[in-house]
């Protein structure tokens, strides 16, 4: 058998301004690589997956893409989703992702809780720490090269601004 397991980044909450990472691990009973191709969707309906390796996303901000694994990928795929509506409007969303074969082969994500305003850790260039990949480690007593910034949804969906007037 094949078992899906989604793993959205931790806290399971989100800024509409900011992707969100979203993790997909595809194991095997056998433990041989998961090769094929899974369907995405998003329990609202929206949002848009960002261009990674073998994925699809043909409609815009329907929440829907397909993704396709190689031998090479060993099983997982970490992706970017953006989802600039709010809790406020959709509820807490779940991502679901299905075998396009086998669609008894699908799971479903714990809730993710987008909000229109938020705090993002930014590295010295000013860059988001993405806290999947680069998990922050912060030592007290110690110089941090890192900042804490207030946001909020922009008027452009999907980018950030500053909460406070001078824009931080």
């Amino acid at each position: 058998g094949t078992t899906i397991t989604i793993t959205p980044s931790t806290p399971t909450s989100a800024i509409t301004c900011q992707p969100q990472p979203v993790t997909l691990n595809v194991t095997k009973a056998d433990g041989t690589a998961y090769v094929g191709t899974l369907k995405l969707t998003t329990s609202s309906a929206k949002g848009n997956w960002l261009p990674s390796a073998n994925l699809i996303d043909a409609t815009p901000n329907d929440g829907i893409a397909t993704v396709s694994f190689v031998a090479t990928d060993l099983g997982k795929k970490d992706l970017q989703l953006s989802h600039t509506i709010s809790d406020a409007v959709t509820g807490p969303v779940t991502v679901t992702a299905t075998d396009t074969v086998t669609n008894t082969v699908t799971a479903t994500s714990v809730p993710i809780t987008f909000s229109d305003a938020g705090l993002l850790w930014l590295d010295s260039a000013g860059a988001v720490i993405a806290p999947v990949s680069n998990p922050l480690v912060l030592v007290a007593g110690t110089p941090q090269p890192v900042q804490l910034r207030a946001v909020k949804q922009g008027t452009t969906p999907g980018v950030c601004t500053g909460v406070f007037a001078n824009g931080e």
